[in-house]
């Protein structure tokens, strides 16, 4: 079972990994603007999976919109199964305080099912074995997202 991870919640990076049957195959991390250019070179063809697994939130707005719709159009393309998660959901599996850098000295909180955002530093990271695991367990379930519905998780100051 190949699985390709997406994350490009952060301001200026992407960040993929590809796994197969939960071994680390492959990593990719590009910084800079040039989003569709590096998604490009992943999607290439050179390298083979069967299922996505999308970070859809909380970040950068436009990089999320933007590798949101690149992967939701290749899933429906492709016919290759999607499971988008948010980093909330990730770090309530850890464990860990629900934060999320939004930068500019803010951050992105989760405090009773309600999402916002704060001044501050966040000392929570998104762990990618975790992701790994609840997107893995998601698949073996058959528990997919339709592309066309899948929404990213924007939070607003307002």
């Amino acid at each position: 079972m190949r699985i390709l991870l997406i994350d490009a919640t952060e301001h200026n990076i992407l960040k993929a990994f590809l796994y197969n049957d939960n071994i680390l195959e492959k990593d990719f991390y590009y910084e800079g603007k040039d989003l569709f250019i590096n998604l490009d070179k992943i999607f290439s063809g050179k390298y083979k999976f069967d299922y996505i697994g999308i970070n859809k939130g909380p970040g950068s707005f436009t990089r999320i919109k933007v590798s949101l719709s690149y992967i939701k159009g290749f899933c429906y393309m492709s016919k290759i199964p999607l499971v988008a998660l948010s980093g909330f959901e990730v770090l309530k599996k850890e464990g860990v305080k629900m934060q999320i850098n939004a930068g500019r000295g803010n951050i992105y909180i989760e405090d009773k099912e309600k999402y916002q955002i704060k001044k501050g530093e966040s000392v929570s990271k998104i762990n990618y074995d975790i992701f790994l695991k609840l997107i893995t367990e998601r698949i073996l379930k058959k528990e997919f997202d339709d592309p066309l519905k899948v929404l990213p998780l924007y939070i607003s100051e307002i």
